[in-house]
């Protein structure tokens, strides 16, 4: 609760950079943000209220990544799309947390070039794609006002994945989420139209883990091996199963009303 009000408060910190936040209920355990432009946010998890010490609160200053997406012969790519997001731990002991915070998509420009700002430090994901490519993730480590120049995204050619979804009946099934994997990131995402068909480009070549996921029947997978040009792939969910049994008591009389619960044990499958 803040009070009277539903809205956090805020307040700007003057000229020596002393701030103050009042008519704040005592007892509760506050977040504070604190932004200013051209420096990184920092939070401050689980502030006591009241809190008889000032806070002190660092900023470090904000750093850029610019570059260029290129095809692997050198050739610009231009109208490719490059997102960024950073990902940081903050705080410490119980209040130790990661957060993360992404960034507007940009579009390279004729020459296949890009520049974001105001990146703060910490685990920077750069992602980027094309038409007729396959999507590239980069990770990299940014330093507090750090600037990286030129730095090099190259995208390889990409293929198209046509397939279809059906239940265990045979029939197609509409809706269904299928995505594409190599590796550890997943490199596209499709969903299948009424006829339970899908269709993805700029599907990395080799070898792909291909999976489906419906909320009634779960999920199903299957590795294929994608080659340039057109591939195809059919994704066929199993009838699901049942375990069955009768809740006893010690003299062997049937217990009714007892609960029942089942759940699946991570990392442990058969099939």
């Amino acid at each position: 609760s803040f009070g009277d009000t539903d809205e956090p408060p805020t307040t700007t910190s003057a000229a020596d950079g002393w701030f103050c936040l009042d008519d704040l209920e005592p007892g509760w355990l506050m977040t504070i943000t604190v932004e200013h432009e051209g420096f990184g946010t920092t939070i401050l998890n689980r502030v006591a209220v009241p809190r008889a010490e000032p806070l002190v609160v660092v900023l470090s200053p904000s750093g850029g990544i610019a570059g260029r997406v290129a095809t692997a012969e050198g050739k610009p790519i231009a109208g490719a799309m490059v997102a960024l997001s950073v990902r940081r731990t903050i705080g410490e002991g119980e209040a130790r947390s990661t957060v993360g915070k992404p960034f507007e998509p940009i579009r390279t420009g004729e020459d296949g070039r890009f520049r974001a700002e105001g990146v703060e430090a910490g685990d920077v994901s750069i992602w980027a794609g094309a038409g007729g490519y396959a999507n590239a993730l980069t990770r990299l480590e940014l330093a507090p006002g750090q600037v990286i120049e030129d730095f090099e995204i190259v995208l390889l050619p990409g293929a198209r994945l046509s397939g279809r979804v059906l239940g265990p009946d045979g029939e197609p099934r509409e809706g269904v989420l299928v995505m594409v994997r190599q590796g550890r990131s997943g490199n596209a995402a499709s969903r299948s139209d009424g006829e339970g068909g899908f269709t993805m480009d700029g599907v990395p070549l080799g070898r792909c883990r291909v999976s489906a996921w419906d909320r009634e029947l779960g999920q199903v997978a299957s590795e294929v091996e994608i080659v340039a040009g057109e591939n195809r792939a059919e994704l066929r969910f199993a009838s699901r199963g049942e375990v069955r049994g009768r809740v006893l008591s010690l003299a062997g009389a049937p217990l009714a009303g007892a609960s029942v619960e089942v759940r699946r044990v991570a990392g442990v499958s058969r099939g």
